[in-house]
């Protein structure tokens, strides 16, 4: 797998590593079922810091294009197909030669292509979502799902700030968008109730798969900011590991990483936890993670929430 890198660009290294893999898969010439070469040796192979490696393969795994498993390695996945996006990128490619043939260079291509883009983007009335739970991991992971809505707005709220004040979420938002475990709470001092949208949240499969491969007698380390996420992966581990694991936790940025990562058998860390530590723990984490199983826990929101609160979106912009 050969990545012809170009520094000069001014587009970051880890992007240019995920769109040259993802073109790859597109096109064919990396298969389903192609394993990957792993953080270290592509690190070695491209003289390139595993951290930045790790940033693409997460991006890349977070498209759905590869899937990393602890043990085995990381592999392509099958892309589902869709006459719908090959016409939309054969309607590209047909445009990008009508421009070139008039002499456009690629650059000036991108800035009309942006402004075209603005223009309709500020034509389509966008709906702002305040997405609102007790703690800033679960949020994070609620947050990213909600982005994939179009033309969505979304503000993030700690719990324990809105309760304290709800103004902030009812001055500036049009959907308050919250758990069904807070959800009775926000309904005593939000005014307007009916702007609430309730949504159930649960462990991924692949989050649940991965903890039960993990045998009850592991010491679990559990790396996260929040006391309340810390509950909730204990409960997780008890769950899907078995009540005997011994669970242990600490916190992003609270120093003394590599002496708690030593006593660890196996580590869960919120989704997306680059998000809340620093390079110098990327790096103990990335080492822990060649001798030992890493499981982010990710939680998803259920497909009928999901659906429901699409359509409520949907209403609000027409009315807009």
């Amino acid at each position: 797998m050969n990545i012809t890198l170009q520094p000069e660009s001014g587009e970051p290294i880890y992007l240019q590593i995920v769109h040259a893999i993802a073109e790859g898969i597109r096109s064919g010439q990396l298969p389903p079922g192609y394993k990957l070469p792993t953080v270290r040796e592509l690190s070695a192979q491209m003289k390139i810091a595993r951290g930045t490696i790790k940033h693409a393969y997460d991006e890349l795994g977070q498209m759905g294009l590869i899937e990393m498993t602890q043990g085995r390695g990381t592999f392509v996945l099958a892309q589902e197909s869709s006459s719908r996006k090959e016409r939309a990128m054969a309607a590209i490619d047909s445009l990008l030669d009508q421009l070139e043939k008039m002499s456009f260079t690629p650059w000036e291509i991108e800035v009309i292509l942006q402004l075209k883009l603005r223009e309709r983007s500020e034509r389509v009335p966008h709906v702002r979502i305040a997405a609102v739970d007790c703690n800033p991991e679960t949020l994070s992971a609620i947050v990213n799902q909600l982005s994939t809505i179009r033309d969505v707005d979304i503000y993030q709220f700690i719990l324990r700030d809105v309760l304290a004040s709800p103004n902030q979420v009812e001055e500036d938002t049009d959907l308050v968008v919250v758990t069904s475990t807070h959800y009775a709470q926000l309904e005593r001092v939000i005014a307007d109730r009916s702007r609430l949208s309730r949504i159930a949240l649960s462990p991924a499969a692949h989050t649940v798969a991965e903890l039960a491969k993990m045998n009850d007698l592991y010491r679990i380390g559990v790396l996260c900011v929040s006391d309340e996420f810390e509950k909730i992966a204990r409960k997780g581990c008890a769950s899907f590991i078995g009540p005997s694991c011994k669970v242990e936790a600490a916190r992003f940025g609270a120093g003394g990483l590599e002496e708690f990562l030593a006593r660890q058998d196996g580590l869960v860390v919120p989704s997306g936890y680059l998000a809340f530590c620093s390079g110098s723990e990327v790096d103990l984490i990335q080492a822990f993670g060649h001798r030992h199983p890493i499981v982010p826990y990710e939680y998803k929101i259920d497909t009928g929430s999901f659906l429901y609160l699409e359509d409520r979106v949907e209403e609000i912009r027409k009315r807009k």
